[in-house]
C-alpha cells in the first residue's frame, strides 16, 4: 500500500476508509496494522504477511483450525491444488510463539514455496539472507539461521520424526533442538541462534527421498540489532550433514 507511506497511523486509517468505505463495518482486531486491513477484511483467518525480497514469496499468511484446509484452498477459500501459505493451527502471534511454522506447496510454476528449494545453495542464501514476516500487529525481520532436509512423518524414517512442528517447549528442550539443527544444517549461514531467540520455520516438499521436507529456519531480529547479515561469514560446513536414515536408503 504505497499510497500510505509517510502517513501517520491515524491518517493511514482515514485514507483507507475513504478509499474502501465498506471497511467501516469490519470489526478489526485491536492493534491491527493498517497495511493488512484489506487482507483481513477479505479473510479473517489472515494472521500475517510473508515476503522474501527478490523471490516470488510475497503473500498473506492464513491459519485454519487444522493443518489440512489450506493444503487445497487458496487465500479466498477457493479449492485449488496450489493451496495457500498457512501457519500451523497451534501457533499464536501476539506475541509470537517460540517457533512459528509456515507451510506452502512447492509448485512447478515457481509459486507458493517453490523458491525455498533454492536455499540448498549457499550462494542463493547470500543473496537472500533475511525474511520479512509480519503478524497483523507488528513488522519483523528474521535472519536465516539454518536450512535443513528432514522427513515429514515417522513413516518415512523407521518410526523416527525430527519434530520441527512444536510451537512451545522447555528451555532445555529448545537447547537440544538448536544442537540438532547445528548437526543437520546444510551450511553455516554465519547467523547464530540463542535459547532466548524466537524462530520461524518455513516448510515445503523436496524430493531427495519419499516424504522429504526442506526447512528454512530464521530467527527474529533481536532488540537493537542491525537487520544486515554479514554473508562473508557464511560457508560450507567442515563436519558431515546429519540427514534422516531415509536419505541414505532411498
Amino acid at each position: 500500500m504505497s499510497e500510505l507511506e509517510n502517513l501517520s497511523e491515524e491518517e493511514d486509517w482515514a485514507y483507507l476508509y475513504k478509499e474502501y468505505p465498506e471497511l467501516v463495518n469490519v470489526k478489526f482486531p485491536t492493534g491491527i496494522l493498517c497495511d493488512y486491513a484489506l487482507y483481513y477484511s477479505n479473510n479473517p483467518q489472515t494472521v500475517g504477511y510473508l515476503k522474501i525480497e527478490g523471490t516470488k514469496i510475497d503473500t498473506p499468511v492464513v491459519q485454519a483450525d487444522n493443518n489440512k484446509y489450506y493444503l487445497n484452498h487458496d487465500f479466498y477459500g477457493k479449492p485449488t491444488s496450489y493451496g495457500a501459505v498457512y501457519a500451523s493451527y497451534k501457533n499464536s502471534f501476539a506475541p509470537f510463539d517460540r517457533n512459528t511454522i509456515l507451510y506452502g506447496h512447492n509448485m512447478n510454476d515457481g509459486s507458493r514455496f517453490a523458491a525455498l528449494l533454492n536455499y540448498k545453495s549457499l550462494d542463493y542464501f547470500k543473496k537472500h539472507p533475511t525474511i520479512q514476516f509480519d503478524s497483523l500487529f507488528e513488522k519483523n525481520t528474521w535472519k536465516i539461521y539454518a536450512v535443513i532436509i528432514t522427513n515429514g512423518s515417522t513413516e518415512s524414517d523407521d518410526g523416527y520424526f525430527f519434530d520441527f512442528t512444536f510451537n512451545h517447549c522447555s528451555d532445555a528442550c529448545y537447547e537440544e533442538y538448536i544442537a540438532e539443527l547445528e548437526k543437520r544444517k546444510l551450511y553455516d549461514t554465519g547467523v547464530d541462534l540463542l535459547p532466548t531467540d524466537t524462530i520461524v520455520t518455513l516448510c515445503t516438499c523436496t524430493y531427495e527421498y519419499d516424504d522429504a521436507r526442506l526447512l528454512v529456519i530464521a530467527r527474529k531480529l533481536r532488540e537493537g540489532e542491525s537487520p544486515e547479515v554479514d554473508t562473508n561469514l557464511a560457508k560450507m560446513k567442515s563436519t558431515p550433514v546429519k540427514y534422516p536414515d531415509s536419505y541414505y536408503s532411498d
